[in-house]
């Protein structure tokens, strides 16, 4: 290869670290600040007069470099013998890594759990060789071959917010109903029916991952969504992974080793639930953009492998996702569930579902509106939705006859004082009700 560069050949010009022999990593680094500096480097004698004695030295001397070119193959085929050079080094610094890990472990003297950490960090460059520079082969394409490509069509797993190859997030704060919806949204997807104003157009297989639950709390909550729809067949479209029937828990999406657990069960599936971040992406910080990037490398791998994701997340005390916005970047949809101005606690699940980000869709797909979750006689789930402002409008009528001021009108439900003083001021206004409002 070094040869075929000083013959003046077209080949890939490697990191010297990707050379074997000590002699070859310096002649490389010789090579590649000679290029810089635009100094030529398909010369033996030039070369001898421009590198220094000590140079010369660590790459062999001029008569080592010149035997380079004994036996030298075709430069044509450069590339080859490049890419070649490159997969080996990814090797040898797998065996290097594999070495340093075993090490690891032997001494670990009763500290397991921190050596075990350490070693799931340390292992991310195993995950896939491929990833790394020495085996890496990005493709371009022409326009034409890129209009000529078969890709498969994106989908909708449930319409309007959740394509195939999607991702999206739903967050909300504690208590305004965020699993119910979610299960909800796995339940739809899974069966391939409607879910609140959603549609799923066909069923698909989803695996729901649940951080925190109680299996007990899980399984009743299932057991209440599915008793309230017109489904009279086992779903077994929908898998779940909850941590009372883990031997050890459930593993720590944030490093390579608790995304292979979990890649261990998405053969075929098509939507993965991740409920919620809090608990199951735990080693990074969550203010960190930097620490998101794993989790997002490996989402991102499950788009390019048609899968799609749903984050679950908690919402912060100023009401935004909590932590980096940095997971915000590539999602397609943003969901956030917010409790009306008027909600009590002794209501249970009320909540307004608003769209912060809304890729592909807009108009009415795109509205927000009110959620209520009651039960039926059997403890069913019953879901009521309504138009949020109508709502909000009709709560203002009420409180306005009850002699309520303006400002604490606007204050109590959400509205704008202009708002609400419009509904003051106009008799007709003052019908609003909620006839907007309609079982699910």
């Amino acid at each position: 290869m070094l040869g075929g560069i000083l013959l003046g050949g077209d080949g890939p010009w490697l990191d010297p670290g990707d050379y074997f022999l000590p002699f070859h990593q310096s002649l490389a680094q010789a090579l590649l600040r000679l290029r810089k500096e635009g100094k030529p480097t398909n010369d033996i004698v030039l070369l001898s007069e421009i590198l220094s004695p000590d140079e010369l030295e660590r790459c062999g001397g001029i008569a080592y470099v010149a035997g380079l070119l004994d036996g030298l193959p075709r430069i044509a085929n450069l590339s080859h013998y490049g890419e070649s050079i490159r997969e080996h080094a990814a090797l040898r610094r797998g065996i290097a890594l594999c070495d340093t890990l075993g090490r690891k472990l032997y001494s670990a003297n009763g500290n397991a759990a921190e050596v075990l950490r350490e070693v799931a960090t340390l292992s991310a460059p195993l995950r896939d060789i491929s990833g790394t520079r020495a085996l890496q082969r990005l493709k371009s394409l022409s326009l034409p071959e890129l209009l000529r490509m078969d890709f498969r069509p994106r989908e909708m797993l449930l319409h309007p917010f959740l394509p195939s190859q999607g991702m999206a997030m739903l967050y909300s704060k504690r208590g305004a109903g965020k699993t119910f919806i979610s299960l909800g949204i796995s339940v739809a997807v899974a069966s391939g029916t409607e879910f609140l104003k959603w549609k799923a157009p066909s069923p698909k297989r989803v695996l729901y991952v649940d951080g925190e639950m109680p299996g007990s709390t899980l399984r009743k909550r299932l057991d209440d969504i599915v008793a309230g729809t017109n489904i009279d067949y086992p779903l077994e479209n929908l898998r779940i992974i909850t941590p009372d029937v883990q031997e050890r828990g459930l593993p720590d999406l944030s490093t390579v080793a608790g995304q292979d657990e979990i890649e261990a069960h998405l053969d075929g599936i098509d939507l993965l639930v991740l409920d919620n971040l809090s608990a199951l992406v735990r080693a990074v910080k969550e203010n960190e953009g930097e620490g998101w990037l794993p989790v997002q490398d490996w989402a991102l791998d499950l788009r390019r492998r048609g899968l799609s994701v749903l984050f679950v997340h908690h919402a912060g005390k100023g009401g935004a996702q909590r932590g980096t916005s940095r997971r915000e970047d590539l999602l397609d949809s943003v969901l956030t569930l917010k409790h009306p101005g008027d909600y009590r606690a002794e209501e249970g699940l009320r909540c307004i579902v608003d769209y912060e980000k809304a890729r592909g869709f807009c108009g009415e797909d795109a509205r927000p509106f009110e959620v209520k979750m009651s039960s039926g006689p059997s403890g069913e789930a019953i879901w009521t939705i309504a138009d949020s402002e109508a709502s909000a409008k009709s709560r203002a009528v009420e409180l306005l006859a009850e002699g309520m001021s303006v400002r604490d009108v606007s204050e109590e439900t959400g509205l704008s004082k202009s708002s609400v003083q419009r509904l003051k001021n106009n008799p007709q206004l003052s019908q609003v009700s909620r006839s907007a409002e309609g079982r699910v």
